[in-house]
């Protein structure tokens, strides 16, 4: 069976998914479709081709955990990365420094630098997109009351503001994939903000997103999901990415660097990466 074949087969059970669209007029409506919306990417493994095998590559051992919840794959992430550089910390004791279910890179940053982690963080903006609908984020994000999420948001807000005065070492701009392969075959880390609907694994054929109802971005056409990832090696024979799903339930997965960059710098993304140096 190929692999679109399995998405079509995989995705007959797939919940209503409850999409926002973006009329040309600029009204906004809300639609419920049951349709096989994952099928992203024609990915073919080769038979009887080892993609966990190369003369130069490198994957650095992580620990996977799974998420618990629906908002906290970020820092799911950030536990793992902190698992791997030496600090033994557990989900719940990470939780507990994330104010509120609003996961953003820069909340993620100011928890790594309590632990005295070695990163650096990018971004192609130093402020919250003013283009990211609030109500769409309440929605997907289940905060039951506005006036909670918007005092989230705000101190999300703060927390750019401050950045610089708290030692975030913020970059902004665009990461170059290069310098990312490069980070990898050097035995580190990363923590990526993606487009669940365009990642794919070429071993287990998932992304995180098989079930329940989801909230969506429908912009310009372009369906946006937001999940958090965690990078932990590189193929440079192959152009194959290791990383850590805290979505799923298989604790090593890969796909190429050009599906990746798809993934990471879809919209809605502002392509927030965070580099970690495993060998502070």
């Amino acid at each position: 069976m190929s692999l679109a074949e399995l998405i079509k087969e995989r995705n007959k059970g797939l919940n209503n998914v409850v999409i926002k669209i973006r009329t040309s007029n600029g009204e906004i409506k809300y639609e419920s479709r049951n349709e096989n919306i994952l099928h992203i990417h024609q990915l073919e493994l080769e038979e009887d081709f080892d993609y966990m095998n190369g003369t130069n590559m490198k994957i650095t051992h992580i620990k996977h955990i799974p998420q618990l919840e629906k908002w906290d794959c970020g820092v799911t992430c950030v536990t793992m990365a902190l698992r791997c550089c030496g600090r033994n910390e557990t989900l719940e004791s990470v939780k507990q420094k994330h104010i509120g279910t609003i996961t953003w890179c820069i909340k993620l940053c100011y928890i790594l630098q309590l632990y005295a982690i070695d990163y650096i963080y990018y971004s192609c903006t130093e402020d919250i997109n003013p283009d990211y609908d609030a109500d769409t984020f309440t929605l997907q994000q289940r905060v039951p009351d506005r006036d909670i999420f918007l005092q989230q948001l705000e101190s999300v807000a703060i927390q750019f503001r401050d950045a610089h005065i708290n030692n975030i070492p913020l970059i902004k701009g665009s990461l170059e994939t290069i310098k990312l392969q490069e980070h990898l075959l050097n035995g580190n880390i990363a923590i990526v903000l993606i487009n669940s609907l365009k990642l794919e694994c070429l071993g287990c054929h998932r992304n995180r997103f098989d079930g329940n109802e989801l909230v969506q971005h429908i912009i310009e056409g372009d369906l946006y999901r937001g999940h958090y990832i965690l990078l932990n090696g590189y193929n440079d024979e192959n152009d194959i990415i290791y990383y850590v799903n805290p979505g799923s339930e298989v604790e090593q997965c890969f796909t190429t660097i050009q599906v990746l960059n798809k993934s990471r710098k879809s919209y809605g993304t502002e392509e927030n990466i965070i580099l970690i140096n495993v060998n502070q």
